[in-house]
């Protein structure tokens, strides 16, 4: 998939004050450009749905998120792949599937269970008592 990917066919529309003319914008802009899919990823309220939705009436793949909630919603229920939490930092690992890119998941992975494990002896010991 990356070796088709040609950076100057790479289009980036940042999102302004107006985010609802934005989205409307680039409903028109989505069927008449020549791109194979979309990453939304920034402060999308429910707008989002109108950019996901012109995009996958072309077949397209679209990878959304957004720092609001709704927005996150609506990128969830629309988008084939969603990206929530510490997946927004992590996508170089998706993206790229070598080895040596998937070590800040599986260490971020590991100290979450190391957490885990350290708060339920924890509890264990205070219901010990």
């Amino acid at each position: 998939m990356l070796a088709q990917y040609s950076p100057l066919s790479a289009r980036w529309y940042p999102a302004g004050e107006r985010s609802l003319a934005f989205a409307a914008a680039l409903t028109t802009l989505i069927p008449t450009e020549n791109i194979s899919g979309s990453v939304l990823a920034g402060s999308y309220g429910i707008e989002i749905g109108l950019i996901m939705d012109a995009s996958q009436r072309k077949n397209q793949l679209v990878i959304g998120t957004s720092d609001q909630l709704d927005g996150q919603a609506v990128a969830y229920v629309l988008g084939g792949a969603p990206l929530i939490g510490e997946e927004v930092f992590t996508a170089g690992a998706y993206l790229e599937g070598e080895p040596g890119s998937l070590r800040v998941p599986l260490t971020i992975d590991a100290l979450r269970w190391v957490v885990i494990a350290v708060m339920l002896i924890g509890l264990l010991v205070t219901l010990g008592d």
